[in-house]
This record gives C-alpha cells, sequence and structure tokens, in this order.
C-alpha cells in the first residue's frame, strides 16, 4: 500500500513536470532541458517504478523508450482543454496512443492481461480531463498562483493513475 502510495505520488509529480511544470527553472541548471528530456525523464521515472514493483530489469529498461515513444507520437491535445463534446472521446483515443506501446510491452513481457488492463489507463485520459476541468484550479500544481487552467490538475491524476496502475499490473 505504501508502495503504491509513493509511485503514484511520484508519478503524478512526474507527469505534471513532463507537462511543463518548473521547466525554466530547470533550463536554468540544464540548459538542454526540453519537452524531449522531459519525456524521457518521466519514462525513466516510470521504468523504475516498474523495477521496484517487478524486479523485471528487461521491463523496465523497456518501459522508458515506449513511454517517450508514446508521448512523441500522441498528438499535442488543444482538446485537452474540453470544450466539445467530442473531446473526452479524442483525448481517451490520445491516452491509447499515448499508452499503447507500454501496454504491448507489458503484454509481451510480463502479463498479457496486465499488457490489456494498462491500456484501459490510456482510455481514461479523456475523463480524467473531463473531470478536472469540472475541478478548482489547484495553485500548487503550477509556478503562476493566478493561473486557472485545469491541465494541470490533470496531469497530476493522469501520471497518479498510471503509477498506481504499474504497481496493481506488475505486482
Amino acid at each position: 500500500m505504501i508502495t503504491m502510495l509513493l509511485i503514484g505520488l511520484i508519478a503524478a509529480v512526474g507527469n505534471r513536470i513532463r507537462g511543463g511544470l518548473f521547466g525554466d527553472r530547470i533550463r536554468q541548471v540544464i540548459p538542454w532541458y526540453g519537452t524531449t528530456v522531459a519525456r524521457i525523464s518521466y519514462g525513466v521515472v516510470l521504468g523504475l517504478s516498474a523495477l521496484v514493483v517487478s524486479g523485471d530489469y528487461y521491463l523496465a529498461a523497456a518501459i522508458v523508450p515506449t513511454i517517450w515513444f508514446g508521448l512523441a507520437i500522441a498528438p499535442f491535445a488543444p482538446w485537452q482543454f474540453m470544450q466539445k463534446l467530442n473531446d473526452i472521446f479524442i483525448m481517451s483515443l490520445r491516452g491509447i496512443i499515448l499508452v499503447g506501446t507500454t501496454s504491448i510491452v507489458i503484454g509481451s513481457l510480463h502479463d498479457h492481461t496486465a499488457g490489456f488492463l494498462y491500456l484501459i489507463v490510456g482510455l481514461l485520459m479523456g475523463p480524467v480531463y473531463y473531470i478536472s476541468t469540472k475541478l478548482p484550479a489547484v495553485t500548487l500544481f503550477h509556478e503562476d498562483p493566478s493561473n486557472t487552467d485545469t491541465n494541470a490538475t490533470a496531469e497530476v491524476v493522469f501520471g497518479l493513475i498510471q503509477g498506481v496502475a504499474l504497481v496493481l499490473l506488475l505486482s
């Protein structure tokens, strides 16, 4: 239970940082930091989480590039603001693209059912972003407290779900 909570929180923070939190501060220390490095870093977070839970080095190593790949090919989401009814559906498709290769790796190297269930995490992206638009903006998730964008909340929640799912599916 503690492992699930810790990995979930680490994944939540990792996904929010990947989404841009502290980007300018990180660039002051690491000048070449950008989207690609953020995606790889988030892959490392989930890969290390998988290693802690499963003890499988091959699986953990394979998760890192698949997370990066999914983030790289999933189209940027103008739908993330949930302004139209079909945005939930489109964000869920984006979520499937995002976790699809990771699901294949989990299914191939660990368990077919776990791989399929991880794909469901992608389906949850649309509802997570929709529900997040109904919540108040959490200033903790923004560098600028006056920012009322709820995408940061959605990134945190979706990262939490990814981390918890890894613990549940790989244990």
